[in-house]
């Protein structure tokens, strides 16, 4: 039962961590693109 329960504490810090850096991904790429659609704001405006 112990082992049951390690498992399982383990997995679930597992799906913590995974659920953590996908949040960090989702974050940095949504950035990422408004930096790209500000930069080709800029270089259409200087146009």
């Amino acid at each position: 039962i112990v082992c049951i329960l390690e498992e399982f504490k383990f997995s679930h810090h597992a799906a913590q961590w995974i659920h953590h850096i996908y949040n960090r991904l989702l974050t940095f790429s949504i950035s990422v693109r408004t930096l790209c659609l500000r930069h080709y704001e800029l270089l259409y405006a200087f146009r």
